[in-house]
């Protein structure tokens, strides 16, 4: 049971539910007037009967190209999406479970809209603190709901850093060894470097 959604507002959102009953079977769809649903949409109609959606192309300048982030990402589920220029085609699809990490690609729709299917599935995504921007204890709620939900990846991060650094000489061995589990992560090794350079000038301005 939701609470809190005002049956007056003006806000875009609000047709969700229209819209997710539609999505109980294959339809065509035009998100031009409630574009931020877009995510949530290609997710429900990929776990149901597939779908056309009209108007799309807003997607492109929001947070990220949520066209092109979810066209990734539904990939790594086993889903064909296809996106031109104003439309996004989902066919009907058997969800798999992704054998390789998500990303969220520091958008909070995008993160939520593939947690979605990861609660079917099973998997791991990364960008977890994108929904902080609208929907803080996100993880919080939904854990409420039966899905679970494991933050033990930075912590491991964390763990080996400080492990190697005791154990190589002039604790050279910190960071290169950070790298290397999350390479395994199949994390690129730019991304790995720039987020331990951003750690290391931070630490060092606070002190």
């Amino acid at each position: 049971q939701l609470t809190g959604l005002s049956e007056d507002t003006l806000q875009g959102d609000a047709v969700y539910k229209e819209l997710f009953e539609k999505l109980e079977h294959y339809s065509e769809i035009d998100i031009s007037d409630c574009p931020d649903l877009g995510p949530i949409l290609f997710s429900v109609a990929a776990l149901n009967e597939g779908a056309l959606f009209k108007g799309t192309k807003r997607l492109r300048i929001k947070e990220s190209d949520r066209c092109a982030a979810m066209q990734s990402e539904l990939r790594k589920f086993g889903v064909d999406i296809k996106c031109i220029e104003n439309e996004v085609f989902i066919p009907k699809s058997e969800i798999k479970k992704p054998t390789e990490i998500l990303y969220a690609h520091n958008d909070h729709r995008i993160l939520m809209a593939l947690c979605v299917l990861l609660s079917k599935t099973g998997g791991s995504i990364r960008d977890a603190q994108a929904v902080n921007k609208s929907f803080p204890n996100y993880f919080e709620v939904i854990k409420t709901l039966g899905a679970k939900v494991k933050m033990g990846h930075c912590a491991l991060y964390s763990f080996v850093g400080f492990f190697f650094s005791c154990i190589t000489p002039s604790a050279s061995g910190g960071q290169p060894m950070q790298i290397y589990f999350m390479k395994k992560d199949k994390l690129p090794i730019p991304v790995t470097t720039l987020v331990l350079m951003i750690v290391t000038i931070t630490y060092k301005a606070v002190l």
